[in-house]
């Protein structure tokens, strides 16, 4: 999987908001939520993923999401291509 520079930027994007979309992840500025994209980008027709990286992080804020899937990127990409992944309790699954 190759890392991209603006993939930082990206993850920036992503926000948590009470009134926005009942509290789901969303990015910046709009009602689209993480959620959505994802399902589109993995089960869409025709098409294949790369990954998926579930992060269980229940009491944290969507930048401090942001940040721990960007530290996951930048340290474990080429180990999580194609896999099945779970970050809970400070640890990483990967299957």
């Amino acid at each position: 999987m190759q890392y991209h520079a603006d993939t930082e930027q990206l993850l920036t994007r992503i926000t948590v908001n009470p009134t926005v979309m009942l509290g789901k992840p969303t990015i910046r500025g709009t009602r689209l939520t993480v959620e959505h994209i994802l399902k589109a980008t993995v089960r869409g027709p025709g098409r294949k993923h790369n990954g998926v990286l579930l992060l269980r992080l229940e009491d944290a804020t969507g930048d401090e999401k942001a940040e721990v899937m960007r530290r996951i990127l930048l340290s474990f990409s080429e180990q999580i291509e194609g896999k099945f992944c779970v970050f809970q309790n400070g640890r990483l699954r990967i299957r």
